[in-house]
């Protein structure tokens, strides 16, 4: 078993991150829709904003997955209704921004690059020393409603991953290092769609998007121009940088709610179509509503902050992060497994990257937000040897220590939050509002924040 989405949302996080731009809100309509309840939360089954979400061993066969949410997204040609393709097993990441497909899967569609006189790629650099390298190109992004086509973002740049066209017929560039996995056997999914905080990729890192300036741009090594054969770093305007394709759609645009059944201890066969949903906007339709029971966790929009990346998580009277300038505790169903600390802290058992205490513990924590709002937790750890040797695919109580080892000073940043992963999404509504998107109304704070 693999920690496929950790990297990625952690490595985006650690960079840095800030609010973004303006955004815009019309008229809100409204959709019929259904609901059911399990586990205690009701969960929206149909709506033009309101795609189906499920939960399985995802479509690589030598690769099987755990714990990742899947949803169906269209790509299109900008303009087209029929010169589209259809995707299903993306996997849903509440920790990172815009949507990445492998190149393999849009071959039949002729996208164009966002800056077609010098084209745009993007290396996305994890912390195990592997990377996403692709053009950035502009699509047309549905999901939800009938034929997943109910939600629309026009002319979305969306980063094509592993596309050999850029650079055309050279290496990529020495800075974008490592191992690349770019493929859908190396992914366990065929995509992931990123409907975090942010509006553009780069607000996660702060800095007022420093990929807009050269000189910072440079230093994250993160965007890239190319010229023939070569690409060097570069600054890009937010506009030619990979986007959250929720922040585009007409008006259901402020955020996401991840709505899953409860999954019991030692877990189940997975999560079915029709059982689990992804529903578009906050507070914009009758289907969409804020919770009165929901709490709001603000993210602090001040990057210069210790505390802008989330929140902080109290376990055992300590507070996480206790450090300054260090991750703080996130909502991230990119993430197969609550993450937190490292063994010699939390003092649970583990067996390599994975908690295995000799019997299911239950513990508890509180997440608290800038401004003083917070939410307590209650969450059960089991063996997870024991849990893989199952034929499930969903687990509740799967877990792991961020780092592997005795705590040392070079992983320490990585030891001091808590990664609610997809296990905390279970059984609960979670929603992830967008920073920089007008709010429907006066009963739904502006984003951006998680509230459960």
């Amino acid at each position: 078993m693999h920690k496929i989405l950790l990297v990625f949302a952690v490595s985006m996080l650690a960079l840095a991150a800030s609010c973004g731009g303006g955004g815009s809100h019309s008229t809100t309509t409204t959709t019929s829709s259904t609901t059911s309840v399990a586990g205690g939360n009701t969960i929206v089954t149909s709506g033009s904003n309101v795609a189906s979400v499920i939960v399985d061993a995802g479509p690589v066969a030598s690769n099987p997955q755990v714990n990742v949410a899947f949803t169906t997204v269209v790509v299109c040609v900008p303009g087209s209704s029929t010169n589209c393709v259809t995707i299903d097993h993306v996997a849903i990441d509440t920790g990172s921004t815009g949507l990445r497909v492998p190149a393999s899967l849009l071959s039949t569609l002729s996208l164009q690059n966002v800056n077609t006189s010098s084209p745009v790629a993007e290396c996305v650099q994890f912390l195990d020393n592997s990377f996403f390298w692709g053009a950035v190109k502009s699509a047309d992004v549905k999901m939800g409603g009938s034929a997943n086509t109910g939600e629309v973002a026009s002319s979305v740049p969306i980063h094509v991953m592993g596309d050999t066209s850029v650079p055309s017929g050279a290496s990529i560039p020495s800075s974008c290092s490592g191992t690349e996995e770019d493929t859908i056997a190396a992914l366990g999914a065929n995509g992931l769609l990123g409907v975090g905080n942010y509006q553009y990729d780069c607000d996660e890192l702060g800095y007022q998007n420093p990929c807009t300036t050269l000189s910072t741009s440079t230093a994250v090594g993160l965007y890239f121009t190319c010229s023939g054969s070569s690409c060097g770093a570069a600054a890009v305007p937010v506009t030619q940088q990979v986007r959250n394709p929720v922040s585009m759609f007409t008006s259901d645009n402020n955020g996401v709610i991840l709505e899953l059944p409860a999954v019991p201890v030692g877990g189940q066969s997975g999560i079915s179509s029709g059982q689990g949903s992804l529903v578009f906007g906050i507070g914009t339709q009758s289907n969409n509503a804020l919770s009165s029971s929901a709490v709001v966790l603000p993210l602090d929009p001040n990057s210069a902050d210790a505390d802008w990346t989330g929140f902080t998580t109290v376990f055992n009277g300590v507070s996480y992060p206790n450090t300054t300038n260090s991750i703080q505790s996130f909502l991230d169903s990119g993430s197969n497994a609550f993450f937190f600390l490292d063994q010699p802290t939390s003092g649970i058992p583990s067996c390599g990257d994975w908690y295995c205490p000799t019997s299911t513990e239950t513990l508890t924590a509180v997440n608290e937000a800038t401004g003083g709002n917070s939410h307590g937790v209650q969450f059960s750890i089991s063996n997870a040897n024991t849990l893989f040797s199952t034929s499930n695919t969903a687990f509740s109580d799967l877990a792991g220590p961020n780092t592997s080892g005795v705590p040392a000073a070079a992983t320490q940043v990585s030891d001091g939050y808590f990664d609610w992963g997809l296990p905390f999404f279970y059984g609960r509504n979670v929603y992830t509002a967008i920073s920089g998107v007008v709010s429907p109304s006066s009963s739904v704070p502006a984003g951006p924040f998680w509230a459960y």
